[in-house]
């Protein structure tokens, strides 16, 4: 029996490398000398991916060995013989006039992966099918019955490895982990956030960050779905590798889809051509912009998620960025006879800066009922105006802080001299994956302090009724005025009877 030690050395060393990066392996004790094709050796994959398809190739055949030697002699299969001639097979083997089988290539690594690929696009380009294939399940996978000889294994999520089966059982570890997701959203001033606030109307970045984390991934694709309050601008979709600042490619190395079936906002599938090129720690960043639009959910999360999929039915769980949008309520009265509710005041509310400045003109809404009002820059209303319940409903507003100012009052009653300071703040709850906010006033002593119920209680103050022409306080002057008449031609008429008397 003809042995090539040389083989020996090389295949091994082949293998350790290539299970270092991707699997673990053992070998069991075997005869010297022993029969290779008794069809009784297993290959065991532990940790492996449920649900996800794994292959084995026989590529080469172990015709015979010698462990106490360390001889082994291996032949290309018949199958394969085609792969032995190819320029990418031989820059790793080489085969003598018996094609028996001599590795002059590099066995770090890289090098090994490299043969991995190329050994498993000729097995796709001819049509090769695998030794067997098996569905994972309970974390395993395993494949029996197969003649010793050294063997490609793969799986539908992109796992390669080389591995040599010269002994009854081998039991390897998948090391692959899997390819994840994370979605975050642009929030000011803190930049990339898991939530954020702002003004309906106003436009929302997003960015998902896919990280490979199995070479040539097979079948990925991405999903993203929005709640309705969130408009999708498809055209802002683009798809970077990190650290290129070259786009993909639509079309090309992905497609994109708005109109899917599965209750998705969009899809991205990436052409297998592409994900081929992936290596594991390579990263793809989807970046879009949606506006935030009249059908928001008010005080509360507007929710955004994405997914990745790959392999045959991997799904990652997924990534969730929370927006909110919030209100505050605007109570209008006078404190006689208790809190009555006025209508007819007319108020503007503004935007301001940490000084309390003005930054623009009056915010515009929409009124959307009685007494609410959302904002809407293309709105018809930058003044509100109370009705009878005295209370305006403002929806869809940033954090920040505002000036609420009374433009006009009510009849009889004194206008605010100045505008009224309004502080929507924000804070993250829950591991800063989510917001709450509260409404603050400015208070006598200057000091911002919750309003209650989120209400600013705007008082307002009548003058007193003043005398007037017609009014009671001319009739009064007339009456004083009559008497004093009266009396004075009493006193003339009594002067005269007193000086006729004299005489």
């Amino acid at each position: 029996m003809k042995v090539r030690n040389t083989v020996v050395s090389a295949l091994l060393a082949a293998v350790v490398m290539t299970a270092s990066t991707g699997f673990a392996y053992s070998i069991a004790p075997v005869t010297a000398m022993a029969e290779t094709n008794h069809s009784n050796g297993t290959i065991t994959v532990n940790k492996a991916t449920d649900n996800e398809t794994y292959n084995v190739y026989q590529i080469l055949k172990l015709e015979s060995y010698n462990e106490a030697a360390n001889a082994y002699a291996y032949k290309i299969t018949a199958e394969w013989k085609g792969f032995a001639d190819t320029a990418e097979a031989k820059a790793f083997f080489s085969l003598d006039s018996q094609d028996y089988v001599t590795w002059v290539g590099s066995t770090d690594d890289s090098s090994v992966q490299t043969f991995v690929r190329a050994a498993l696009a000729y097995a796709k380009a001819n049509n090769i099918q695998p030794t067997q294939t098996a569905i994972a399940a309970n974390g395993t996978v395993s494949f029996g019955n197969l003649n010793y000889g050294y063997y490609a294994v793969d799986s539908s999520i992109g796992s390669l490895c080389m591995l040599d089966s010269t002994t009854p059982q081998m039991n390897i570890n998948d090391k692959n982990e899997k390819t994840e997701n994370e979605k975050l959203v642009w929030a000011d001033g803190y930049g990339y956030q898991h939530m954020n606030d702002a003004h309906i109307g106003d436009e929302v970045v997003f960015k998902s960050t896919i990280a490979i984390k199995s070479e040539g991934p097979k079948s990925l694709s991405f999903h993203d779905q929005m709640e309705e309050g969130l408009t999708l601008d498809a055209s802002s979709v683009t798809v970077t590798k990190e650290g290129s600042n070259k786009r993909l490619v639509p079309n090309k190395d992905y497609v994109l889809t708005t109109d899917t079936t599965d209750g998705c906002t969009f899809e991205i599938d990436f052409k297998q051509s592409y994900t081929d090129t992936l290596k594991a720690g390579n990263k793809l960043n989807v970046d879009y912009k949606a506006t935030l639009n009249e059908n928001a959910k008010v005080d509360g999360p507007n929710l955004n998620e994405s997914h990745i999929k790959y392999g045959n039915k991997t799904t990652t769980t997924p990534s969730v960025t929370r927006t909110y949008t919030w209100s505050l309520d605007v109570f209008k009265y006078t404190n006689k006879d208790g809190e009555k509710a006025l209508a007819g005041a007319e108020f503007v509310l503004k935007k301001a800066d940490n000084d309390w400045k003005a930054t623009g003109d009056a915010i515009c809404f929409t009124q959307a009922s009685d007494g609410v009002f959302r904002v809407d820059e293309k709105g018809d209303l930058s003044t509100l105006v109370t009705g009878e319940s005295g209370k305006l409903n403002l929806v869809g507003l940033d954090s920040g802080n505002y000036l609420l100012e009374e433009t006009k009052a009510p009849d009889g009653y004194n206008k605010l001299e100045n505008a009224i300071k309004v502080q929507i703040e924000a804070t993250p709850t829950n591991a800063n994956a989510e917001l709450a906010s509260a409404v603050k006033v400015e208070d006598s002593n200057g000091k911002m302090t919750d309003a209650a119920n989120r209400t600013v209680k705007v008082l307002n103050v009548t003058g007193s009724n003043l005398p007037s022409t017609g009014g009671m306080g001319t009739t009064v002057f007339y009456l004083v005025g009559t008497i004093l008449v009266i009396g004075g031609g009493v006193v003339l008429v009594a002067r005269k009877r007193a000086s006729v008397i004299n005489e």
